[in-house]
């Protein structure tokens, strides 16, 4: 509960700082003071971070982050020392402490985050996550300043592009650049072209902050990973090289006309200018030198000189940055913008000594854990490694990164995290084996709901079970779970769509307003508490049963765990539908199909997940019993909704009802249709034929069964029909229409009767013949009994056994 406290301020302090940048801009820009909202909250996350690291760390790291607290303090101390007319005059020590404050930021947040990381266990995805979210909101947020109107420029004088409503372009174009190759993680995990829609527009903010830093961040993480995809083009990744080569296109194709390319003609003619005047010595004369550094390379020239005639004092502990009397030079007050310049020459030989280690160290095991995997990466590791290394190259060309905070934690972040993913392919939660997470909507009446059932009962003897439904329909399940398996809602409660939907209909506002915030309310939960609940799922595996969690878990489940999904429902032929199953896979491994059709149809749709057969299974097969008389009772069981064609059972029995009209059928089940049902019944006068049972618990149906002569099912679609095995197990022959494809695995081979074509008086027929025959009845209830036995619960667990063995044994660690 700690870690998750610890981890929840964590994610807080990183998705808050779009802005807290935001507000310090406007803060900075309308209110005259000194001390910003950036100031503040980033002082007390430097003050918190120290306090943590001596006094509260439990890392392994701690010692080495002691010790290198105390180097760092030490020369600090020395650093002032040294300066003793700055130690005495406020102003000087205000300017000197800000800098301090600015250019070990980094340093600070570093060791923190290296103490934390290993201590608490973050959960790597929401980083991720987050860091997505970030980038979309800097970039919105430009995006909409300039759509109101109310955008600041970039530069304070000449120049294009505005920074939105943020303060400093060079910081701001150097975060989104940073965070931009973030956004391949979406298409990583996306065979849809529909991702381009949520890039475009970044690639579009980014674009109009108009530095060379944040065009140029563009154009060379996409080239990374342009090459990067044409390596893995034959291992099934030929669209995200597509999609990488249009995001480079529509880059380049609006270049023309992006305020980059105008700031640099003008640096161009500037320089031509300067070129024809009589101009400082020091200034380039080289035209690439002059559009890449600016003037960053004359101020640094500038410094250099300063530092080479100072003392060996400042030589080993640095000029510092105020021009006091021992300096008398203007020169060391501006910043070179060049961060490694910056500190080499203010801190002095020991001062940057001290502060390249921690990267030293980095780079050092990042090589290492590299050598280990023999430069074998994948592309979380490409993307850490990458935005680390151009973080540095930034801070080294054009600055604004180790001196900038709202920049510098990024780095620090990118620094903890590339070790962590080198070291172990992602941070991996403590995986239990032989433990199973399975997910469910409810826990209610449905085939899937039965399945899930019967699934539990099969592997709670071999692994232990969390089951988690999402909603809490009633105090108990539907059905029978033992105490093995650890039950888990995650809300209390279900959407009351019905609820809402007829107090719709009544007009009745207050209980509109009620029922439809519950459902608004609850409808968020669902999404929010499962994807909290799968990042911290520490099974060994995961089976999901509907696409939703497929979605979910495919985005949001750790690596390591093995996914396997379930699919009950028969497609229909409906392109949305199987495109949305096909898609909601994407990250899972196995595909458990509960017939062999279904596993034919979405094998060849399927890109890396394996699709296996498994059929539905019965928990109890009983003796079989051979009907010694016919009684004229039928029986239909299901949700009385459209797909399973209860209207035309009732077409059925009126035409039988001419033929024997001592026939009766009884419905069981619940459903939208109950009202149009029963008014087609007495419209037809069959209240003597048929009777709408209602809901009736499944053990109860199952010791009824026994009583009724045939089994009829009239479904338009059924993937498997676990009710007709249940039947067939129970000595009841089964008349069904063939357009379910259930039906049509399941009656074969005169262990039941098909009707083709969905004819009703076809099907009357056949149900008229087997209640004049008990000789056909026992014939078709002796194959049914013989067939039914494939679909034993034993039977059935020995193949669930040997696929979990096989997915344990073929994960790999990529």
């Amino acid at each position: 509960m700690k870690n998750e406290k610890m981890n929840r301020i964590l994610y807080i302090i990183l998705m808050i700082q779009p802005y807290v940048d935001l507000l310090t801009s406007l803060m900075t820009r309308f209110v005259n003071t000194s001390i910003t909202l950036g100031i503040l909250i980033r002082g007390v996350m430097v003050l918190l971070g120290i306090i943590y690291v001596i006094f509260f760390s439990k890392s392994k790291y701690k010692k080495k982050s002691c010790l290198y607290l105390f180097l760092l303090f030490s020369f600090l101390i020395c650093y002032f020392l040294a300066k003793p007319s700055i130690l005495f005059n406020t102003k000087y020590l205000i300017t000197e402490i800000t800098y301090v404050f600015k250019f070990f930021y980094v340093i600070v947040m570093l060791i923190c985050l290296f103490n934390f990381f290993d201590q608490y266990k973050p959960n790597m995805r929401r980083i991720f996550k987050i860091i997505q979210v970030n980038l979309f909101s800097y970039c919105f947020l430009i995006v909409l300043a300039n759509i109101t109107g109310t955008a600041f420029g970039t530069y304070q004088y000449g120049g294009v592009g505005n920074t939105g409503w943020f303060y400093s372009g060079n910081e701001i174009g150097t975060i989104t650049s940073l965070l931009f190759p973030f956004l391949y993680l979406f298409v990583n995990k996306t065979d849809s072209y529909k991702v381009l829609a949520y890039i475009i527009p970044v690639v579009l903010g980014i674009e109009i902050i108009g530095t060379k830093t944040s065009m140029l961040g563009l154009l060379i993480s996409t080239a990374i990973f342009i090459v990067y995809y044409s390596i893995r083009f034959k291992n099934g990744k030929k669209k995200q090289f597509f999609m990488t080569i249009i995001i480079l296109f529509a880059i380049l194709i609006s270049a023309p006309n992006l305020p980059v390319i105008q700031n640099v003609k003008n640096t161009i003619v500037r320089f031509e200018d300067r070129q024809k005047k009589e101009i400082d010595k020091d200034y380039s004369r080289d035209v690439v030198t002059n559009v890449l550094f600016s003037d960053r390379d004359y101020y640094r020239k500038k410094v250099d000189a300063l530092y080479r005639k100072s003392d060996v004092t400042s030589k080993f502990f640095g000029l510092g940055f105020v021009n006091r009397e021992e300096i008398n030079d203007s020169n060391i007050e501006k910043l070179i913008e060049m961060d490694f310049y910056d500190i080499f020459y203010h801190y002095g030989i020991l001062g940057f000594t001290i502060y390249m280690i921690p990267f030293i160290y980095i780079s050092i095991i990042s090589f290492k854990y590299l050598l280990e995997r023999k430069f074998k990466i994948n592309i979380k590791q490409l993307i850490l490694g990458y935005c680390f290394c151009i973080s540095l190259f930034v801070s080294f060309i054009v600055g604004h990164v180790l001196g900038a905070p709202a920049v510098s934690l990024y780095l620090a972040l990118f620094a903890v995290l590339l070790i962590y993913y080198l070291k172990n392919g992602q941070y991996k939660i403590n995986i239990k084996e032989n433990k199973i997470t399975i997910l469910a909507l409810h826990l209610g009446i449905g085939g899937v709901e039965n399945y899930i059932s019967n699934l539990c009962e099969m592997l709670e003897e071999n692994y232990e079970i969390d089951l988690v439904s999402t909603y809490k329909m009633d105090d108990k399940p539907a059905f029978h779970f033992s105490n093995k398996v650890n039950i888990k809602y995650l809300i209390d409660d279900y959407p009351h769509k019905k609820e809402f939907y007829d107090s719709l209909k009544s007009k009745n506002i207050i209980r509109t307003i009620k029922y439809g915030f519950k459902l608004f309310k609850i409808l968020v939960l669902k999404y929010v508490k499962n994807i909290r609940c799968i990042e911290n799922i520490d099974s060994q595996y995961i089976i999901t049963t509907r696409t939703f969690h497929n979605n979910l878990v495919s985005s949001n489940k750790n690596r390591d765990i093995i996914c396997i999904a379930t699919e009950h429902n028969y497609h229909n032929n409906d392109n949305k539908y199987i495109k949305r199953l096909c898609y909601s896979c994407r990250n899972i491994d196995y595909l458990v199909l509960v017939s062999r059709e279904l596993k034919e149809f979405y094998e060849p749709r399927m890109n890396n997940t394996k699709c296996i057969y498994i059929p539905n299974v019965i928990r109890n097969i009983p003796k079989y019993s051979k009907k010694n008389k016919i009684s004229n009772k039928l029986i239909s069981i299901g949700r009385l909704s459209k797909e399973k064609g209860f209207d035309d059972l009732i077409d059925i029995v009126n035409t039988l009802k001419q033929k024997n009209k001592k026939v009766k059928l009884d419905i069981y089940g619940d459903g939208p249709l109950k009202n149009e049902l029963s008014m087609k019944i007495k419209l037809l006068s069959l209240e003597d034929n048929i009777e709408l049972k209602g809901f009736v618990s499944h053990d109860e149906i199952i010791k009824r069964i026994k009583r009724y002569d045939l089994y009829l099912m009239t479904s338009h679609t059924e993937s498997f029909g676990i009710v007709l095995i249940e039947a067939m197990s129970n000595s009841i022959p089964c008349i069904a229409f063939d357009s379910a494809s259930g039906a049509r695995e399941l009656l074969d081979n005169g262990n039941g009767i098909l009707v083709a074509n969905r004819d009703k008086e076809k099907f009357a027929n056949e149900i008229d013949l087997l209640l004049n025959s008990l000789q056909a009845i026992n014939k078709i209830t002796s194959n049914a009994y013989k067939s039914v036995q494939n679909y034993n619960i034993n039977s059935v667990k020995l193949e669930w056994l040997k696929l979990l063995k096989k997915a344990s044994n073929d994960i790999e660690d990529y």
